[in-house]
């Protein structure tokens, strides 16, 4: 095993130098293209203010109904607030698991198992919301041993992308939160074009916590918390910033067949997007962010509050207030 593994290995194939072209020239021509169908109109794009009202217009919890609600006297405005806590509230939970369709939930001695659970789960005896692990995993009767699927995992995630084509099955499938899903090919083609180490010699991928998945016994989660210094030329057009990347902790898992060939990469998932300094970014968008480049679209920039989802917390509010304006109002009537 080598003594510097690769910071989230998984994520470094997505971005090699054609890729990363492609990401930037892709990007190019949407907003040409947006630019020009509305020059071509005559026609101003529509504002941002425009465009999420018709958002609101077609939201699924009648936001524009609510809207419109607001706009009523206060009493009108409480009156329908009220109706509607009082329905979710006096909706029974027998009613939920009655609506759902046959065969989606069995009974089980522990609660409720809905479709798609293994009937190898169980639960624990005294907390029957917990998943029994070492129950479901033993009954689960997967033909590689946990301690050898471990085992498999760690040599895998530490293997510095000399990785052979051999050690994947034919419908191998990468997967992050972004990127993906690439087939075997795609992703081999991916990494041997990219040299990870060449811009961050001293990268380490810091992988922890490795443990079985109960409800997919062929899986094998980790946690990874990457650390590196940016002393060379990266993707062959960035140079040496000497600035240090730490990566907030993030998921990855490997899944194996029956015959232990890999067949499922998931990498990237940030876990606490308030420790590291990636902005809350994972893999190569939060390393690239660290080090002062970040990519120029919104999947590879720190997360913020949108204009639409600002909106929606003022009407929140908006409906907080006047339930506790009703709620003052009533108790001097009441008394």
């Amino acid at each position: 095993t080598n003594s510097h593994h690769t910071p989230l290995l998984p994520m470094a194939p997505a971005h090699s130098t054609s890729l990363l072209t492609f990401s930037l020239l892709s990007a190019a021509a949407a907003a040409g293209a947006a630019g020009a169908r509305h020059g071509a109109a005559g026609v101003r794009a529509p504002s941002r203010i425009a465009r999420s009202f018709g958002a609101l217009r077609g939201a699924r919890f009648g936001a524009a109904s609510r809207l419109q609600q607001l706009s009523r006297p206060a009493a009108t405005v409480r009156r329908y607030m009220d109706e509607r806590d009082n329905e979710v509230e006096e909706l029974p939970m027998e009613s939920v698991v009655a609506s759902t369709s046959t065969g989606d939930v069995a009974a089980t001695e522990g609660g409720i198992r809905f479709e798609g659970t293994p009937s190898t789960i169980t639960y624990e005896k005294d907390f029957p919301q917990v998943v029994d692990e070492a129950a479901s995993l033993a009954a689960a009767n997967f033909p590689i041993s946990q301690p050898e699927l471990i085992n498999k995992a760690k040599d895998f995630f530490s293997s510095n992308l000399a990785m052979k084509p051999e050690i994947f099955a034919d419908d191998f499938n990468f997967m992050g939160p972004v990127v993906g899903p690439l087939p075997k090919k795609e992703f081999l083609n991916s990494i041997s074009t990219f040299d990870f180490h060449t811009a961050f010699p001293d990268a380490n991928g810091q992988y922890y916590h490795f443990r079985i998945d109960p409800f997919e016994p062929n899986r094998v989660w980790c946690t990874s918390r990457s650390v590196g210094t940016h002393t060379g030329t990266f993707g062959g057009f960035i140079p040496a910033t000497g600035k240090q990347y730490a990566s907030p902790p993030q998921a990855l898992s490997v899944k194996f067949n029956e015959a232990g060939l890999v067949e499922q990469m998931t990498v990237g998932y940030v876990m606490d997007r308030a420790i590291g300094n990636q902005g809350g970014l994972g893999g190569i968008f939060g390393i690239l962010y660290a080090i002062g480049h970040p990519l120029p679209f919104r999947e590879a920039q720190p997360w913020k509050k949108s204009f639409r989802y600002k909106l929606f917390s003022a009407i929140g509010n908006l409906r907080s207030a006047f339930k506790k304006s009703a709620k003052k109002n009533k108790a001097p009537q009441q008394a």
